[in-house]
């Protein structure tokens, strides 16, 4: 496996050693901070310049990189010591602002189904959002973990909210899910800007699902609270993400009050050979069916997966053994398929 080498530097430093190795420029030391969240490096470089007081920066992302990944070699360097690479691939990471303003948001739809071992039809899609700069693809959870260092996260938040809605497909007998960060919610005139976005795109309220998740969270559970009521007062719909991957779950069920429950996909994988991961699902499910909730079970990707889904009683899934996520093009296929 390639040696893999990060330089944070605002000028990219021209090819000299280390072949072979993969190369990862970062302009900002938050996105190396995003990054290192979901991912490793072998030795990181960081120029001297981006760094106002090393002092102040050693305290936060020193330990990220000490408890996280403690085999990384990691150096604070003068500019001119920065040595490039040739390299077998690189990757570069620009400003999150050129990202957005100079690449391109591009926005994908997962379905989501209601079944039976014979056949499966599709109730809703999720909305999913990738920005594409320079041929590289950024996911979503490094998007938003850089948004978050930049204290941005509502800001883009919106623009990916805002684009997704607009490339709904208008069928009105779907659900259309959207990830919306909880602090988000609170931000100024969030719900008359939402309305006026609904109704510029002619989409009911009804149809809109809301789908609340403890990554980036920092309000509090009285305002999460506060601002599910909001929404559902509007007619939005609310569902519960990833449940069953964070340890205060129980907490934001009983505060969400959701309509839908999306169990994490964790629990599916392996399912049929592990009591306890059935349990769970069988349990998680019960639970929700005794507050009138729907549950869906996330990450479904093969045939014995939602088999197992099925043998515990339930019948909504997501993930890549129906589908994987689409254009909208390849969406509008898809449902004259499965008309």
């Amino acid at each position: 496996m390639d040696c893999k080498i990060a330089y944070v530097t605002k000028e990219l430093p021209s090819p000299k050693k280390f072949n072979g190795a993969a190369i990862y420029w970062f302009h900002e030391i938050e996105a190396l901070y995003a990054f290192l969240l979901g991912d490793s490096l072998d030795i990181v470089f960081l120029d001297h310049s981006v760094v106002a007081d090393t002092r102040s920066f050693a305290p936060k992302y020193q330990k990220l990189i000490s408890e996280m990944h403690p085999h990384i070699k990691f150096e604070i360097v003068k500019p001119e010591l920065l040595m490039g690479t040739r390299s077998s691939s690189h990757h570069y990471f620009p400003l999150l602002k050129t990202m957005f303003k100079n690449g391109e948001l591009q926005n994908f739809f997962q379905p989501i189904v209601m079944g039976t071992q014979k056949d499966h039809k599709i109730i809703g899609y999720e909305c999913l959002t990738r920005v594409r700069f320079n041929n590289h693809q950024f996911a979503p959870d490094f998007l938003f973990n850089y948004a978050q260092e930049k204290q941005e996260l509502t800001k883009y938040d919106r623009i990916c909210l805002s684009q997704a809605l607009s490339l709904a497909p208008k069928i009105d007998s779907l659900l259309i899910f959207v990830n919306v960060r909880p602090q988000t919610l609170t931000s100024t005139n969030f719900y008359p800007w939402l309305k006026e976005e609904l109704k510029k795109n002619n989409l009911d309220p009804n149809r809109v699902v809301v789908e609340i998740t403890e990554q980036h969270c920092t309000i509090s559970e009285y305002e999460i609270e506060q601002q599910c009521q909001i929404l559902k007062n509007m007619g939005v719909k609310i569902a519960l993400d990833d449940f069953g991957s964070g340890i205060s779950n129980l907490s934001l069920l009983e505060i969400t009050k959701p309509d839908i429950l999306k169990i994490s996909g964790r629990f599916i994988k392996g399912a049929q050979n592990s009591e306890i991961k059935q349990k769970i699902i069988k349990n998680v499910h019960a639970l929700a069916q005794s507050f009138a909730i729907q549950a869906v079970v996330e990450n479904v990707e093969t045939e014995q997966e939602w088999l197992e889904v099925l043998n515990l009683g339930l019948s909504l899934a997501q993930g890549f053994y129906f589908y994987r996520p689409l254009d909208k093009a390849g969406l509008e296929k898809a449902l004259m398929k499965a008309k």
